[in-house]
């Protein structure tokens, strides 16, 4: 005998021997094996794409493929990227998931709540709790502050959730809805009057995780403190600095969503907070598409609260962003934009102007950019933070660099260096070395810039920087080339454009180049 139930059905398992068999998703080719059996293989194969968004639209699941599919075939002249169109407006997609003669047993929305009906009390409200995030996939915590419950009680809520095929474990205690699920979960709490409440508390959750884990990978750069507006129950799930990069790699894409939601929501003072917060991050990490989008949802919520300094600080770190891809007209605006606003409130304005003249350095404007950092060098010898001070130290160094007035360069790389290591910061020192190195490099002193360079990427690499990884290999690999080691510098240029290409970076151009040159001879 064969039984299909959206339960585990443990009880047959337990006392009478069934032997359980789990089916998860239909895989895509599946998927649209069975729009092919619906509508036609030949509307299928014609728009393959909008086929592929439609399986994704259904969750990939059997009847809401079928219900679509069904939709299709009712109106042959029907282009299925029109059908992908409707069904794209999530708030009517189950209603679009119904069938035409109105039989309750082949309409999604009713066919889940069946299994939602058999849910207990706090099994049920988690469920609808959790249509309220805005991310991909959760974990454990976040699930125990949208409920308000401990650690233990949201767990074993999940796997009952999991058990009743709610929700599924996507990794070690993490789960994800089906798309169509997570729909039925949000239109479900919409009727919560404590919605917005959960909502906020999670909000505030993230932020605070966020900012945890900026203070431990970046512990001397030290943003403005965040303000909760209350402490949050559930801890942040990391005490190290490895484990805090770990947790920011998994909830990426939830960190971002927070930021849209929190704007959508109205929780304005949060969106402005947390790209600060993401800072140590997108620093290391360099996810540019999320750090513009986060930072320009940010700058929108702190001209909509008239929070000028909020304003200026988020547009100066947008303008890293625009400087990190190589766009440095735009840098340069966003620095300009953020130095005025500055200025207007009375606002520290070093740090916008000493990335303005590293804009300008990249710009050929030598001159320029000597001006801007002697004067934010002036004011930070005064001021005293001996970081912000090595930081200006360490442009300075660079921009004489470019001038050829190689004894000035290393005098101040050196002294950057000599402070960062003073005052324990890694991810300086990473900077510094790779400045003392191509300084030697330009001088032709090949062997102490392979040993400065060497230095610089073990640091990068121990603190998990990706892209200056992957700027020391590329430096690596003309070294190796000046010296006739070509092997060498190909396997470090290979490995350089590997990364480049993962983060998707304007390097990686410049170094396929260097790798077909070395490879024409």
């Amino acid at each position: 005998m064969l039984v299909t139930s959206r339960s585990g059905l443990a009880g047959l398992v337990a006392r009478n021997g069934a032997h359980r068999l789990t089916l998860d998703l239909l895989s895509c080719n599946d998927s649209l094996r069975l729009l092919r059996e619906v509508v036609g293989a030949g509307r299928v194969d014609a728009e393959p794409q909008s086929a592929a968004t439609l399986a994704d639209q259904c969750g990939r699941l059997p009847l809401a493929l079928r219900v679509a599919g069904e939709r299709a075939a009712a109106e042959p002249g029907l282009p299925l990227r029109e059908l992908a169109l409707d069904l794209g407006d999530e708030r009517g997609r189950l209603d679009l998931l119904a069938s035409d003669d109105g039989d309750a047993s082949s309409a999604v929305r009713a066919v889940l709540s069946w299994s939602y009906r058999n849910l207990p009390p706090a099994e049920a409200r988690l469920f609808r709790l959790l249509g309220l995030h805005p991310g991909p996939d959760f974990g454990v915590p976040v699930a125990a502050v949208l409920a308000d419950v401990p650690l233990p009680q949201a767990k074993r809520l999940l796997q009952s959730l999991a058990g009743a095929h709610l929700v599924q474990a996507s990794g070690a205690g993490r789960y994800r809805f089906h798309d169509v699920l997570r729909l039925y979960a949000a239109e479900l709490v919409e009727a919560e009057e404590i919605r917005h409440t959960a909502a906020r508390r999670m909000l505030c959750w993230y932020l605070h995780c966020a900012s945890a884990a900026h203070h431990l990978l970046l512990p001397l750069f030290t943003p403005h403190p965040v303000v909760l507006p209350e402490p949050p129950d559930i801890p942040a799930p990391f005490t190290t600095r490895g484990h805090a990069l770990a947790w920011c790699e998994t909830e990426a894409a939830n960190l971002a969503a927070a930021v849209r939601c929190a704007a959508q929501l109205g929780e304005h003072a949060l969106a402005v907070q947390l790209p600060g917060a993401l800072w140590g991050y997108y620093d290391l990490r360099k996810p540019w598409t999320d750090w513009i989008a986060t930072h320009e949802i940010g700058l929108s919520s702190a001209r909509l609260l008239g929070d000028e300094r909020k304003r200026a600080r988020i547009t100066s770190a947008l303008g890293v962003a625009y400087y990190d891809l190589q766009r440095f007209d735009e840098a340069a605006a966003l620095f300009e934009e953020s130095l005025a606003v500055s200025r207007t409130v009375g606002d520290d304005d070093t740090g916008s102007l000493d990335r303005l003249g590293s804009t300008y350095r990249k710009q050929g404007q030598f001159h320029r950019a000597l001006e801007c950092h002697r004067a934010v060098l002036a004011l930070r010898l005064a001021d005293g933070n001996q970081r912000s001070v090595a930081v200006t130290l360490n442009r300075l160094g660079s921009t004489y660099r470019d001038l050829g007035r190689f004894d000035e360069s290393l005098e101040h790389l050196n002294s950057s260096l000599a402070i960062r290591r003073e005052i324990g910061d890694l991810h300086g020192q990473g900077f510094a070395l790779h400045s003392i190195g191509a300084t030697y490099e330009q001088l032709g002193q090949l062997n102490e810039a392979m040993d400065a360079y060497r230095q610089s990427l073990a640091v990068r690499r121990e603190i998990g920087d990706r892209r200056g990884e992957a700027e020391l290999l590329s430096c690596v690999g003309n070294i190796q080339l000046r010296l006739g080691e070509a092997g060498e510098a190909r396997e470090a240029w290979t490995q350089a454009l590997t990364i480049f290409r993962d983060l998707g970076a304007p390097q990686a151009a410049d170094v396929a180049g260097k790798l077909e040159a070395l490879e024409r001879g």
